[in-house]
């Protein structure tokens, strides 16, 4: 099985003037002053999440998927959101005995580091299918997370595909985090803005500004 991080197909990138329009006029998006991020170092080892309080200490374990990718620390270093492959990619790629080089189908999630709990953010539509690349489909594509500078809401570029051939128009996702009473119902709340045609995806470097 191939679990590298997916690349982002340069025919899907959100222009990144449209994000930081965006971005600019949601609700919270004033700058805030950097903060200190307590608590451990987060580490992606072999598709999972790990943490480590520094010397001598022991790696802990935090999630068990094995295709998990590109994990991305709050500001106030108490969560961490990261896009992780769904079943029915793995499925897939299971059955292809491995294969890389394109996009495939993600999710967003969400961990809580001080209770350990984690949150499905963004999942694939409840009728997914995925047979390959360039094949008839129904998943969702999606960039890694964004955090807003005061660690209340994260940001995505979202592709839905449904069929043989997909139409291009992609979502700008806005999800806001509701502090301690977060929770995955909170997160099938998650805005969409969509993008018309012509404007594409930014590979994985969606950045609060």
């Amino acid at each position: 099985m191939h679990n590298s991080q997916p690349r982002i197909d340069q025919r899907i990138c959100l222009v990144l003037l449209i994000v930081i329009t965006v971005w600019s006029v949601l609700p919270g998006s004033a700058p805030v002053a950097a903060q200190p991020a307590p608590g451990p170092i987060i580490l992606n080892i072999d598709g999972d999440l790990w943490a480590w309080d520094g010397p001598d200490q022991p790696l802990e374990q935090l999630t068990f998927w094995g295709a998990n990718y590109r994990p991305i620390l709050s500001p106030d270093g108490t969560r961490v959101a990261y896009t992780s492959m769904p079943q029915v990619a793995r499925d897939w790629l299971r059955a292809a005995a491995g294969a890389g080089g394109f996009d495939i189908p993600l999710n967003i999630w969400m961990l809580d580091i001080p209770s350990g709990h984690t949150y499905r953010i963004a999942d694939q539509p409840a009728d997914a299918a995925y047979a390959g690349p360039n094949q008839p489909g129904r998943y969702t594509l999606r960039t890694e997370p964004a955090w807003s500078p005061d660690g209340t809401q994260l940001v995505w570029g979202a592709l839905p595909i449904d069929g043989l051939a997909p139409t291009y128009s992609a979502q700008l996702c806005r999800q806001d985090i509701d502090g301690p009473s977060f929770g995955e119902a909170a997160a099938r709340r998650a805005s969409a803005l969509k993008i018309q045609h012509g404007f594409s995806f930014l590979r994985a470097r969606l950045r609060c500004i």
